[in-house]
């Protein structure tokens, strides 16, 4: 029954055998990864939850730490903070709620109630708080109040004690002096209160005790009153009594309010602490069971891996049995073959794949001893033919190393031809270029003399307007002569008429002396205008003289530029014709560089195309020189087959 299992065992298909052995252990494989996957599902979940659990640690941390800083500063933003946190913190433990199991809910509910009662707690110790604030606030606005009026009071005594020494002579008003002093006295005590007050309100300590300075200010006052009988400081002293005695009360109201707050804030803290514990308490529960499931999971991981490690050696085994002998047998056989043994007997006795592989190996023998037969033959003939090649690819080489050599000359004769083509080009471009040059020379030359005959024409009416501003300026001279005649006389009558005046004011003496000062001054006066008429006179016959000449010399200019503008014309007229002449010459060197340009590429052309015919012929013959090596290889590949073949026994 045994050996009769083996034998179905052994005609199972190799692939059977393989797919049932890896495919148990690929099941046991995927069972651990199944494992694997809840596990690290569980293990996400746990630490989903305690990543919420941390978060609202933190948040109810932060909520302590806002907490904190509103008993410090009483900032009403600490307090919107705060209260804007809190439902943050009951949201994070709502979801936690619903995560969790039934054990943990209820503990998350505490927590929950907890942080409720927190928020209400704080409500009340921020409106506690705030009535402490408002006391002290008050009790420092009714002090102030209390200071002003008796800085007034005093400086109203000061001024009536003043006012009554004076009129009185120092007979009165020194009781109204004294008295200002105890209203000073009173303003400093007030003063001092507050002080005491404010040190008293930041050590946040219940002390119900009086202050000593309001109870001095209470017994100064007490002096003070009965003293004025004045209605208006009366008045005043009245309003300062009620603001001490409220100022008594606020105090009271402001150490009651602060033993509630510390009570409520002692009671807020411990609801703080207490939701603090109970949400650490439920992150140490979760971690707990955090670790208790990744230890359960690691163990079940374990056992399926050690099991799947024991199917997999069964497998290996099993496989080594099945398959490895049978293989040993074929491989035994195949060396043999290998040293050339061709009388091999192989025995098959199975119907898997290793049986195939005998069978195929058999049959494989077998082909091979003919082969081995069929090929003996065949080397004798190739031998033969290999030699009637070898001859045939000798001639067809020695044709081919002709036919090269006539091509080379071919080649180098058109690679002169297309040199001189490319010269010929070459030098039809520079003279292309050079006429271009020449053309663009003639056009700036004819363009240089359009502007100078342009110019000259220009020169020649400036020319003509410059003689005719001469002309005018001659004239003008010569009616400014005139004038200076005119002048002259007029100089000279004034001379005589200045010689007679003071002629008469001699005649007359002492009365006479200053309008003959006046003459002698206007006498060498009209002296001067004549002497200066003289010398224009001279300027002007100098002026009329180079006018003159100026006039001469430009008409000689314009006769000059007369001829210059004619030879400036014909100078165009002769560019004009250059231009074309060069334009003739341009058009005829484009027509030689074009049929140079035609003549070297066809000269190219059969040059590319005799070096394609010689690069055929270099081919051909190293194809017929890699021919006969072929032949040579070949005749020694058949001496070769032929000493193998000799090595199979058949």
């Amino acid at each position: 029954m045994d050996g009769m299992a083996r034998y179905r065992l052994a005609n199972w298909r190799t692939a059977t055998k393989l797919a049932v052995g890896f495919g148990l252990v690929l099941l046991l494989t995927l069972v651990v990864a199944v494992q694997g996957g809840l596990a690290l599902k569980d293990v996400e979940h746990r630490f989903g939850s305690l990543k919420d659990m941390a978060a609202v640690n933190r948040q109810m941390m932060q909520v302590r730490a806002l907490e904190q800083g509103f008993r410090l500063t009483g900032d009403k933003a600490l307090s919107e903070r705060l209260q804007k946190a809190l439902p943050d913190v009951l949201a994070g433990l709502s979801r936690l709620s619903g995560e969790a199991g039934s054990a943990d809910a209820a503990s998350v509910s505490a927590a929950m109630e907890s942080i409720k009662a927190y928020g209400a707690a704080f409500t009340e110790f921020e409106r506690l708080n705030t009535s402490r604030h408002l006391a002290m606030d008050g009790a420092t606005f009714l002090v102030e109040g209390a200071a002003n009026s008796l800085d007034i009071l005093q400086s109203g005594l000061l001024d009536d004690g003043t006012y009554a020494l004076r009129d009185s002579q120092g007979k009165q008003g020194a009781e109204l002096l004294a008295l200002s002093q105890q209203v000073g006295e009173l303003y400093r005590l007030m003063l001092k209160s507050l002080d005491e007050a404010q040190a008293r309100a930041s050590k946040s300590s219940v002390d119900d005790s009086p202050l000593p300075s309001a109870t001095a200010a209470l017994a100064q006052l007490a002096k003070v009153e009965p003293q004025l009988s004045d209605p208006a400081y009366s008045s005043v002293i009245q309003d300062v009594s009620t603001n001490i005695k409220e100022f008594t009360t606020r105090l009271g109201d402001y150490s009651a309010a602060l033993a509630k707050e510390q009570i409520a804030g002692a009671g807020m803290t411990n609801l703080a602490q207490t939701a603090v514990q109970r949400v650490d308490a439920l992150y140490g529960e979760q971690e707990a069971e955090l670790q208790a499931m990744m230890t359960k999971r690691l163990l079940a991981i374990a056992g399926i891996a050690l099991l799947a490690l024991i199917v997999g050696a069964l497998a290996a085994l099993f496989i080594t049995l099945a398959i490895v002998r049978p293989l040993r047998q074929v491989i035994a056989a195949a060396e043999r073959i290998a040293e050339g043994d061709l009388d091999v007997e192989l025995k098959v006795d199975r119907t898997d794949e290793i049986g195939q592989l005998q069978r195929s190996s058999a049959s494989m023998v077998a082909a091979l001893r003919n082969m081995v037969l069929q090929l003996q033959g065949g080397i004798g003939r190739l031998g033969q033919a290999v030699e009637v090649l070898t001859d045939q690819a000798r001639e067809a080489q020695l044709g081919m190393t002709r036919q090269r050599e006539e091509t080379d000359q071919v080649a180098a004769a058109m690679a002169e031809l297309a040199a001189t083509a490319h010269s010929v080009a070459a030098d039809a471009e520079g003279a292309a270029t050079a006429v271009d040059q020449a053309e663009r020379r003639v056009s700036d030359g004819h363009a240089v003399v359009g502007r100078s005959l342009a110019g000259v024409e220009t020169l020649g009416v400036d020319v003509r307007a410059a003689a005719e501003s001469l002309q005018g300026v001659s004239r003008d001279s010569q009616a400014i002569s005139a004038v200076l005649d005119v002048i002259k006389a007029v100089a000279e009558q004034t001379n005589l008429l200045a010689l007679n005046a003071a002629i008469e004011a001699a005649r007359a003496g002492d009365q006479g002396r200053g309008f003959a000062v006046v003459a002698d001054e206007v006498r060498a006066l009209a002296k001067r205008t004549q002497q200066s008429s003289v010398e224009i006179e001279q300027l002007i016959a100098v002026l009329q003289r180079g006018s003159g000449e100026a006039v001469g010399r430009m008409q000689q200019s314009e006769l000059l530029l007369t001829g210059t503008l004619n030879n400036a014309t014909d100078t165009r007229q002769a560019f004009a014709e250059i231009a074309t002449a060069v334009a003739s010459i341009q058009q005829k060197n484009q027509q030689i560089a074009a049929a140079a340009v035609q003549q070297s590429a066809v000269a190219e052309e059969v040059a590319v195309n005799v070096t394609r015919i010689r690069d055929g012929a270099d081919q051909t013959s190293e194809v017929m020189a890699a021919t006969a090596a072929a032949s040579r290889e070949l005749a020694a590949l058949g001496e070769e087959l032929t000493t193998l073949v000799r090595r199979f026994r058949v």
